[in-house]
């Protein structure tokens, strides 16, 4: 059911909205926000002192407004990192997607007031190979989120926002000792976290 949620969302956002005019079909290059819903739990349960849970966020993608209200999102993350220390030896690989819907419900002097839901995924791995057989566990996110974001036109082709929300997020793992963690908080990025978008086409 959760699946057919977001499809279902957007054609009915798409039925219902504006037709878009020739320069509202612009999209590009960005990202919306610089950290990952794991990155609190995966910093608490893994083995790698050194890893950068926000080094996972969806980071880079982009945004293609299709009609002059609704647009879609799309961004990746990706990290791979080796440790050693001694004799122990840790290696990491994680990947995380995120789907956004951003949608405008108020258009001031070169600012969109945005609603935007989103689901987010992630799929990592956590290897300790200081033994062998290496001992290696998986962990899996799904993650929804609802916020509002301030999108700000500083130029005619770049913008720069910033939002805070609603996010809940479940991370599972199916190691030697399954461990699941279910959060829900809210979040929010300031001036010094700005997502930005570059309008390419």
């Amino acid at each position: 059911m959760k699946k057919l949620a977001i499809p279902a969302v957007l054609a009915l956002l798409l039925v219902g909205a504006n037709p878009a005019q020739a320069g509202d079909m612009k999209g590009g290059l960005g990202f919306h926000i610089g950290q990952s819903p794991i990155a609190g739990p995966l910093s608490n349960i893994s083995t790698n002192d050194l890893l950068d849970p926000s080094q996972i966020a969806a980071t880079i993608g982009g945004r293609q407004w299709l009609t002059s209200q609704v647009g879609l999102d799309f961004g990746v993350g990706y990290l791979q990192l080796e440790a050693t220390q001694g004799t122990q030896k840790n290696e990491f690989n994680g990947v995380s997607f995120d789907i956004g819907l951003p949608i405008v419900i108020k258009k001031l002097d070169n600012v969109n007031f945005i609603f935007r839901p989103s689901y987010q995924y992630g799929t990592f791995e956590d290897k300790d190979a200081t033994i062998d057989p290496a001992i290696t566990t998986k962990f899996t996110l799904n993650g929804f989120s609802a916020g509002f974001e301030a999108e700000w036109m500083v130029a005619k082709s770049l913008s720069v926002s910033a939002a805070h929300g609603l996010t809940w997020a479940s991370l599972e793992s199916d190691g030697p000792v399954t461990q699941k963690f279910t959060s829900l908080g809210t979040t929010g990025s300031n001036f010094t976290q700005l997502g930005f978008n570059v309008y390419l086409w």
